[in-house]
C-alpha cells in the first residue's frame, strides 16, 4: 500500500534509521541485497573499494548482508574518485561509484537469456518512496500493476533505499519502452527537489552484463526522472530529463505523449579531422561529428549509432553559476597533444558542465572526460586500448560504449 497515516510513516522512518547501514565509528558499513527477491541479504559476495594511486580494499558481505570496512579505507574518503565493485558467482557484476556511506546495493541474479532485462533502482534514506515505471505500447507497469505482458515488478520499496526492480524477460519485436523514476513521496509536488538528497541512481542490465549507471542530477526539479527508452528495433536511447505528473497513473500516459529522441543510425566521423556535412549544426573541434539532418526540432535529441571508446581521463565538472563560466572541461592544449598520440582516431572532450548542445550516453555529467572513437566493435576497441597503453601516458584508460547527442 502506498497511502500511509501520519504515524505509519513515523515508525517506518524510525525502523529505517534503525536499520540501515552507516558509517561506523570504526569503519564503513554497507548492506547488500537481492535486485528480485524482497529484502533478502546476499551473503558471500565479494565486495571491492577502488581509489586512484592506492592499494584496493577487499571485504566479504557476511549472512545477514553487511560488510563492513575497519578502519574506513583511503583516510574516510567516500566520494566519486572511489568505485565499488560487487562481484558473486550466479549474480552480474556491479560496479559504481560513491558516496557509499549509508547506503543499500543490490546484485542481480544472472537471467535465462542474453536479450532480457533488467533495470535495479537504488537510493537513499529519503525520499522514503520512489517508484520504477516501464510504459511499453497500451501497458504499464508498476506497483499498481505489478505485471504486464513478459514484464514483472519484481520488488517495490515504500520505505527508503530499495531497491526496485523490473525485469523485461523478453523484448517484443516492434514494442517501444519507457523507464522512468516517479518521486511518489513528493507527488503533490511539481517544483519538487527531492532529488538532490536522494543519492538515486538506476542500474540497467542486458543479459548478464551491466551496461548503464545513471546517477541522479542533484539540482534537477520535478517528480518524474524519465531515463531511457528502447525503439521498436531494440536500440536504447539515454533520455535523462526531469519534469512532473500530477499522479503515479499518469506516467504512462504522459510518456507515451511524446517524442523523446530521434535515431539517426548514423556513424560518427571517427578521423581527427571531420568530413561530415555539418547540417543544422557545425561541431566544435573538441566534438565528435556524425550527420545531422538539415534541420532539427528545437528541444529534440538527435542520436547518433552506437559506438565504442577508449576512455582517457576524467575529473570532476564544474557547471557554470551565479554568473561564472563553466570549468572542469579538459582543455584544448591537453586534447591535441592526446591527438598527436593517437593521430588515427578522432580525440574528443565532453564539456557537460557548460549545458551546449553535444552530449554523449552512458556517461556521468558529473564528470567532463577525454576519450578517443575506437570503432564500431569491441575488437576494435581493445586493439585501440593496446595502442593506447603502450603509450603509457594514460593511467586506468577504459573501453566505453556511447553514442553522441545532439540537442538545441
Amino acid at each position: 500500500m502506498h497511502s500511509r497515516s501520519h504515524l505509519l510513516a513515523a515508525l517506518l522512518i524510525a525502523a529505517t534509521v534503525l536499520s540501515s547501514p552507516a558509517l561506523a565509528q570504526d569503519g564503513l558499513k554497507l548492506k547488500l541485497l537481492s535486485a528480485t527477491r524482497k529484502n533478502q541479504p546476499v551473503a558471500g559476495a565479494t565486495v571491492t573499494l577502488q581509489a586512484p594511486g592506492q592499494a584496493s580494499v577487499k571485504g566479504e558481505t557476511d549472512g545477514l548482508g553487511f560488510v563492513t570496512f575497519s578502519p574506513a579505507p583511503f583516510g574516510g574518503k567516500d566520494d566519486a574518485s572511489v568505485s565499488l565493485i560487487i562481484e558473486k558467482q550466479g549474480f552480474s557484476s556491479l560496479v559504481v561509484k560513491c558516496p557509499c556511506k549509508g547506503l543499500s546495493y543490490a546484485l542481480s541474479e544472472e537471467m535465462a537469456r542474453g536479450t532480457d532485462s533488467r533495470v535495479v533502482l537504488t537510493w537513499g534514506e529519503q525520499p522514503l518512496d520512489l517508484d520504477s515505471h516501464l510504459s511499453f505500447g497500451t501497458g504499464h507497469v508498476y506497483w499498481e500493476r505489478k505485471s504486464g505482458a513478459q514484464v514483472k515488478l519484481d520488488v517495490d520499496d515504500t520505505d527508503g533505499f530499495g531497491p526496485e526492480t523490473i525485469t523485461l524477460e523478453k523484448r517484443k519485436s516492434g514494442q517501444e519502452y519507457i523507464y522512468a523514476v516517479h518521486n511518489y513521496s513528493d507527488k503533490d509536488n511539481s517544483q519538487s527537489k527531492g532529488w538532490a538528497t536522494s543519492q538515486a541512481k538506476v542500474f540497467l542490465y542486458t543479459g548478464n552484463k551491466l551496461t548503464r549507471v545513471y546517477y541522479v542530477t542533484p539540482k534537477s526539479v520535478g517528480n518524474l526522472w524519465v531515463l531511457f527508452r528502447i525503439d521498436a528495433n531494440g536500440t536504447f536511447y539515454d533520455i535523462n530529463e526531469f519534469t512532473s505528473v500530477d499522479s503515479p497513473q499518469a506516467v504512462a500516459r504522459f510518456l507515451r505523449s511524446k517524442q523523446w529522441s530521434i535515431g539517426t543510425n548514423k556513424v560518427p566521423d571517427g578521423k581527427p579531422v571531420a568530413t561530415v556535412n555539418p547540417a543544422a549544426y557545425s561541431f566544435a573541434p573538441h566534438e565528435l561529428p556524425f550527420e545531422l539532418p538539415q534541420a532539427l526540432q528545437s528541444g529534440m535529441p538527435y542520436y547518433s549509432a552506437n559506438f565504442y571508446t577508449v576512455l582517457l581521463k576524467s575529473q570532476e565538472s564544474k557547471p557554470a553559476e551565479d554568473g561564472k563560466a563553466c570549468e572542469g572541461f579538459i582543455d584544448e592544449e591537453t586534447r591535441l597533444a592526446a591527438q598527436a598520440l593517437l593521430p588515427e582516431n578522432k580525440v574528443f572532450t565532453s564539456r557537460s558542465g557548460c549545458d551546449g548542445v553535444v552530449s554523449y550516453s552512458n556517461t556521468n555529467r558529473a564528470y567532463e572526460f577525454m576519450a578517443v572513437y575506437a570503432g564500431a566493435t569491441k575488437e576494435d576497441a581493445r586493439k585501440l586500448l593496446e595502442k593506447v597503453n603502450a603509450t603509457q601516458k594514460f593511467d586506468g584508460a577504459n573501453i566505453r560504449w556511447m553514442q553522441v547527442v545532439v540537442k538545441k
